[in-house]
């Protein structure tokens, strides 16, 4: 375990001056305060649940933490410190990653973020999940203002969503634009992005421009993009005071400056506030100072009105949630950038199901830990909040080498712009051993499947799950798979089968290796980091 996760030592200090080019309309000589609060990554998370942190000597322990009431608490403190002096970004990935938001289709989860008092909001890739038309209406039940500068309908070319909000506060003019998640229509399933069109920065320099121009004194930007493209963006782009970032569920408890604008991330499933604090005088700012605060009820009594909605919106599946479906001798949680518990024990489960000669999951980052004790119904959906069937299909030895180094550069690639979606695939009946700094397509040490050496020649069977609106070729994101079919088998009742047949499970770990990175990391962003050196 890598126990500097949760302490990037990137930045001098914690309070840092920052010079600026802004141009207000009406300099001020006295100081103004400005305080930036910013969620990310919530995935739905309806209360506080068991979270993972990191003792002082680098190993994981469980503290209750996050769920919407203790974020609203944690949100009206800093408000009511703070009177007049706030404003709060929320970035990405809000109303997808639970049962009941899937049971729903987001549905229940708006009512309980219009309570927050959101100033803006950026639509993260899992907003997408419902389909098309269900993303427009979640996003028109929203009390608060939607923004992503690089979304367009394709049937008429315009963008969707304005491209930033500005807001008055404490006498500061603040902007923030908003970026949405690059990786809609390249990683996910097809039928999400049906009728969408997505850019990425081509005319984000030029809103930065036009805010400045306008007078805006403060420029943030808002971008579910993963902490390893915010820090390249960050390099690149002119006159931006900060990037809040999402997607990546990096918790940077200082923020990175790594030769550009500063940028930070802020945890996920509600566990963590970033707060900002901005001195600007004379329009410029003249320092910040930021704090990562843990949303644990050590520190935060629930909010009651958010707590009654949040019951409420649990009420009608209250018995399908709390249903045991079995038990779990170790910890299962998705913190692990090569592997991880949770994903092993579905890969175990799909492999089962289907009889397949391996069995694979997506490298997910979403769900909150399950200690180990018993397995609910809710925490199957928590694990893999959608319906979706088992597709099995055939590939060469050569395929499975090929798939991986795809799948090693989507997560891995030395252009961080070149990075898609969550981690690398989590398997089972198969062994991998790789070199993460190795040059593109070389990345592939060794495999086995059933620990025999893979034969480019052989042919394996592969189970995976069938997404909406892929090709009949197409297996977990890789295109090619032969003799493919869908099972009529559900991920979540292929894990419920599971555990009637091993109603003490004990996913194991160690079947994905890597040379040149030693120990449990937990951050893609530190595991780049470490295997370029």
């Amino acid at each position: 375990m890598n126990p500097y996760f949760f302490r990037f030592i990137l930045a001098s200090s914690l309070l840092l001056a920052l010079p600026m080019l802004a141009r207000p309309a009406t300099p001020r000589s006295e100081p103004r305060e400005v305080v930036i609060l910013h969620m990310a990554d919530t995935h739905a998370a309806l209360d506080v649940h068991p979270e993972i942190f990191v003792d002082a000597k680098g190993r994981p322990v469980f503290r209750p933490a996050g769920g919407f009431p203790l974020l609203a608490a944690a949100i009206e403190r800093e408000r009511a410190a703070h009177r007049g002096k706030t404003m709060l970004i929320n970035v990405g990935d809000t109303i997808h990653g639970s049962a009941v938001a899937e049971w729903t289709q987001g549905a229940a989860i708006v009512p309980i973020v219009n309570a927050l008092g959101i100033d803006a909001f950026v639509p993260g890739n899992w907003e997408f999940a419902y389909g098309p038309e269900t993303f427009r209406k979640r996003m028109s039940e929203l009390n608060h203002p939607v923004i992503a500068i690089n979304l367009f309908d394709k049937a008429n070319g315009k963008r969707m969503f304005a491209p930033s909000v500005v807001k008055t506060v404490n006498g500061v003019r603040v902007g923030v634009i908003g970026v949405t998640s690059l990786i809609v229509d390249k990683s996910m399933a097809p039928d999400y992005s049906r009728g969408l069109r997505f850019t990425f920065k081509e005319e984000l320099q030029k809103e930065v421009d036009r805010l400045r121009a306008d007078g805006v004194e403060i420029v943030l930007l808002a971008t579910e993009l993963g902490l390893a493209q915010e820090t390249q963006l960050a390099r690149g782009i002119r006159d931006v005071d900060f990037i809040l970032g999402g997607h990546t569920h990096e918790r940077t408890a200082r923020p990175i400056v790594d030769g550009g604008v500063p940028v930070i991330e802020a945890g996920s499933e509600g566990s963590f506030l970033a707060r900002l604090k901005f001195t600007v005088r004379d329009g410029r700012v003249q320092k910040y100072e930021h704090e990562l605060l843990e949303v644990t009820p050590e520190r935060y009594k629930a909010d009651r009105r958010v707590q009654k909605l949040v019951d409420a919106a649990r009420a009608p599946y209250a018995a399908r949630l709390d249903k045991v479906v079995g038990a779990t001798r170790v910890d299962l949680y998705r913190k692990g950038v090569l592997e991880s518990t949770v994903d092993n024990l579905l890969a175990d489960a799909v492999r089962e199901a289907s009889g397949a000669d391996i069995g694979i999951s997506n490298g997910f980052r979403f769900s909150y830990p399950v200690p180990a004790g018993k397995v609910t119904e809710e925490d199957l959906y928590n694990i893999f909040p959608m319906d979706a069937q088992i597709k099995v299909g055939t590939l060469t030895g050569k395929q499975l080498r090929e798939f991986w180094e795809q799948s090693l550069e989507e997560v891995f690639a030395r252009d961080a712009y070149g990075q898609r979606g969550g981690w690398g695939p989590r398997v089972s009946g198969m062994e991998v051993r790789i070199r993460l700094g190795a040059p593109r397509g070389q990345r592939v040490v060794w495999m086995k499947v059933g620990g025999k050496d893979v034969s480019d020649e052989a042919r394996y069977t592969v189970a995976s799950c069938d997404r909406p609106g892929d090709s009949p070729e197409m297996l977990c994101r890789f295109s090619g798979a032969t003799d493919t079919k869908v099972l009529g088998t559900g991920i979540q009742q292929a894990m419920r089968a599971y555990f009637q047949r091993h109603p003490q499970v004990s996913p194991t770990e160690g079947r994905i290796t890597a040379e040149d990175v030693s120990g449990k990391v937990w951050s893609q962003y530190e595991m780049s980091k470490g295997a370029a050196k």
